[in-house]
């Protein structure tokens, strides 16, 4: 349905769309005619040697052929004539042909344009155009004459050689600057100083360690004996508290027993063990120290040590509290044993120790200061091995280049063609420019028709009524012109009208559902009412 849609605007609109196809041919195929004659002339090069070729690796070698450059029956040719256009080639023509190039002063490059290089029977052909048939010739002529020395001088090594210089010389001082920075910082390297200063501070902190060491040993060793010393008066206390217990011995010897005990006791803790005071009375007072919260109670009174007499219970109280003296002191000797066993095994030293904490920080410093070094070092030595060889490269490369040079110092291609001066212009494309305009304006033309077909919005076809009222047509009747006064199903009965009116009395009759009563109205006066009626 929509491509007989598209059909129709086309066959409605064709005469439009011919017109503007006509009309574009004729302004394009007009404007071809009025521009510019274009003059074409091109000079010959030829090739007239094909060099030699130099092998360095593994031995010298020098192979001749007309094989060694360019293949004529393949793309060597080719790959000279691409080098035609060349931009290098431009400057040196420009300054030829300077006073006959006014208006290329500021882009001599635009020349490129003009140029082209093609092969044609074993020749390289360098093509030229422009307006000015005399220019043509000239600039054919220069920039074929330019081209062969520009070509000479590649193959020749003389551009070559000279780019190889200038790069052999830029990495010659690359590589003495790096030298000189590799040197210069050899002279101040600080490693081995520093190296001496992390070794003697090394030393001072296994000093250190070792003293420390020594100390925890020591300690550990005299708890200990403390530790068996406690123990065993312990033991001699346990067994006074059951003498006590069970004898009958005068509290006197008992006594003695206790006093001897607690002077072991302080002896062991390394204490005074008595002191002898006088009191206000006068007496004699033995005095024995006590521990803060040992709670011994135990005294001497001012009698005679034979004639020392002191209840049982005060005995018993007194034991009692030695005994649980010792048991105190036998835990904190446990502990603290046990702590410096601890302290003994661990590698760590004290992190407490602010000396011990500046060797370390130290040390550190001092090791990052030589990893920097050495690192600095290292980036130095690469950058300067890497010039090196870079340098050598590019040194071994220019022998190559020269001794190719030597070889093949003779033409390789010659100007040999001059071009002749172009007599008339080159056929223009005029019809080609008549049948594109053509394409152009019809494309345009077809534009604005569809584009004012999507504008419109009046009813012209059967499918424009069934769409816009959503009802279907039973038929379609023609206009009749030219039948007032005659009966056209007498006269022609089978015109188009006539089919049309039987056509809608045949789909009324067989609609299934009978209508009592039609309708038949138009939206403007002789349309023909009275006649479908009829």
């Amino acid at each position: 349905m929509l491509v007989r849609e598209i059909l129709t605007i086309i066959r409605r609109w064709l005469w439009f769309l011919a017109l503007a196809a006509i009309a574009g041919g004729v302004i394009s195929y007009t404007s071809a005619l009025s521009g510019k004659a274009i003059y074409e002339t091109s000079a010959g090069v030829v090739v007239v040697r094909q060099g030699i070729e130099i092998n360095l690796e593994p031995r010298f070698s020098a192979t001749t052929g007309d094989a060694t450059l360019f293949d004529v029956r393949g793309n060597g040719l080719d790959t000279l004539a691409s080098l035609v256009p060349n931009d290098a080639i431009a400057e040196e023509v420009f300054i030829t042909l300077r006073d006959e190039l006014g208006g290329f002063e500021e882009e001599p490059a635009r020349l490129t344009g003009m140029i082209s290089g093609d092969v044609r029977n074993g020749i390289i052909q360098v093509t030229a155009r422009s307006s000015d048939p005399a220019l043509a010739r000239k600039l054919a002529n220069a920039w074929a004459a330019a081209y062969a020395d520009y070509v000479n001088r590649i193959y020749a090594g003389q551009l070559v050689t000279t780019e190889l210089n200038s790069q052999i010389a830029e990495a010659r001082q690359r590589y003495e600057e790096a030298e000189a920075a590799l040197v210069a910082f050899t002279k101040e390297d600080r490693r081995d100083q520093l190296q001496r200063l992390v070794e003697e501070k090394q030393a001072v902190l296994a000093r250190l360690i070792a003293l420390h060491t020594d100390r925890l040993a020591g300690e550990l060793e005299t708890l200990s004996q403390r530790r068996n010393q406690t123990e065993q008066l312990l033991q001699n206390a346990l067994i006074l508290q059951n003498l006590l217990a069970n004898s009958e011995s005068p509290p006197s010897n008992a006594a003695n027993s206790l006093a001897l005990l607690y002077l072991q006791y302080r002896f062991v803790n390394g204490e005074s063990v008595v002191r002898q005071e006088t009191t206000a009375e006068g007496g004699q007072v033995l005095i024995t120290p006590q521990e803060p919260g040992q709670q011994l109670r135990f005294v001497f009174q001012p009698q005679r040590l034979d004639e020392i007499t002191s209840s049982p219970d005060t005995l018993r109280s007194d034991l009692d509290r030695l005994v649980d003296a010792l048991n105190n002191q036998l835990s904190q000797y446990d502990r603290e044993i046990e702590r410096l066993r601890e302290e003994a095994s661990s590698k760590a030293f004290s992190s407490d120790d602010p000396i011990v904490q500046d060797l370390f920080t130290q040390i550190q410093d001092l090791n990052a200061q030589i990893e920097s070094l050495s690192a600095r070092s290292q980036e130095l030595t690469q950058e300067r091995d890497l010039l090196w060889e870079s340098y050598t490269l590019l040194a071994k490369g220019s022998q190559e280049t020269t001794l190719t040079a030597a070889a093949s110092s003779d033409t390789l291609v010659r100007f040999a063609i001059p071009a002749p001066f172009p007599s008339r212009p080159i056929r223009s494309a005029s019809a080609q420019s008549a049948i594109l305009g053509a394409f152009t304006g019809l494309i345009l033309a077809l534009a604005i028709v569809f584009g004012f077909e999507l504008l419109d919005d009046k009813v012209r076809t059967r499918e424009d009524i069934e769409q816009v009222l959503e009802l279907p047509v039973l038929a379609q009747a023609p206009r009749q012109r030219g039948s007032k006064g005659r009966v056209a199903a007498l006269t022609e009965p089978h015109a188009p009208l006539v089919d049309a009116v039987r056509l809608l009395r045949a789909r009324l009759l067989g609609h299934p559902r009978k209508p009592h009563s039609l309708l038949i109205t138009s939206w403007l006066q002789g349309e023909g009412k009275s006649a479908i009626a009829a």
